[in-house]
């Protein structure tokens, strides 16, 4: 069975790298190497894949999976990517290093009998 449930996360940043000059991040990036930066509203699809519990019925608790979910948009949801999260001070801030954040799952996750 898979459950497919999803969350929206809303951010703001600059892609910018720091070995690039400044006419080179602007060449790159182009409108989004605004200096002020500028936002996006990203959804968030988690796919989980298992076998049905056979007491629960259940691939996954809907509510583990939420806190889950909840735990991981919590250090970047309406943030300045750039300036508000650690991660980024020196990697330039891009929906895949975004997704990265997502992909290094917490230990705990590991108990359930399923995958994300």
């Amino acid at each position: 069975m898979t459950e497919k449930p999803h969350d929206q996360k809303n951010v703001t940043h600059q892609l910018d790298s720091k070995s690039l000059s400044n006419q080179e991040n602007l060449k790159l990036f182009g409108k989004c190497n605004n200096p002020n930066g500028h936002g996006h509203n990203y959804k968030v699809v988690v796919i989980v894949h298992g076998e049905n519990d056979p007491v629960t019925g259940m691939v996954m608790n809907l509510t583990d999976l939420k806190e889950y979910m909840e735990a991981m948009k919590k250090p970047l949801d309406h943030k300045n990517l750039d300036l508000d999260v650690p991660y980024f001070a020196d990697a330039v801030s891009t929906t895949e290093k975004c997704s990265c954040i997502y992909l290094g799952k917490p230990p705990e996750i590991s108990s359930f009998r399923s995958s994300l």
